[in-house]
């Protein structure tokens, strides 16, 4: 396989589907060995100091802005009604990401074994969901943990794993 088979997401897309209609350990497998090797998206706020943003927001071109503070990209967290719990949501294409949900965020596309890095560091989130508002699939920590282990199956990085 090749990273450019996987880049627009429609093989995860349909590997999902495939899993919904036909749970088998096969299925789940396929769906895991993709996003070892996919790139998602991943909804994220802009996070700024107050005093940062003033001081950006009234610089003029030319400008040189210290900012005082860390700027960054915050992950968006989901709550699961039923269960309470919070998932980091990731989105294989755009096209699963419902419009009155997308408008507020901005998106990192970003390699799942990174994404995998990254909600790490959320103590308080108990998983990964894939296309939380389409054909969803949840990833708890020792789902996400196996698929960081997973060998690459793109051809130009299987000989590094």
């Amino acid at each position: 396989m090749d990273r450019a088979t996987l880049e627009n997401g429609n093989v995860l897309v349909y590997l999902l589907r495939h899993f919904h209609e036909n749970r088998s350990h096969e299925s789940a497998s396929a769906v895991l060995r993709c996003l070892r090797n996919s790139f998602v998206l991943v909804p994220c706020s802009l996070r700024i100091d107050d005093d940062d943003a003033d001081m950006i927001i009234n610089s003029k071109i030319g400008d040189i802005v210290h900012v005082n503070n860390e700027i960054g990209m915050r992950p968006d967290i989901l709550i699961n009604n039923e269960t309470q719990e919070r998932l980091f949501p990731v989105f294989s294409q755009y096209e699963q990401i419902p419009d009155d949900y997308g408008v507020h965020f901005s998106y990192l596309n970003m390699h799942f074994v990174d994404v995998c890095d990254w909600f790490k560091q959320y103590d308080d989130v108990s998983g990964i969901i894939v296309d939380p508002f389409t054909v969803s699939f949840t990833l708890t920590e020792d789902i996400i943990e196996f698929v960081q282990e997973l060998p690459s199956e793109i051809d130009e990085f299987a000989s590094h794993s």
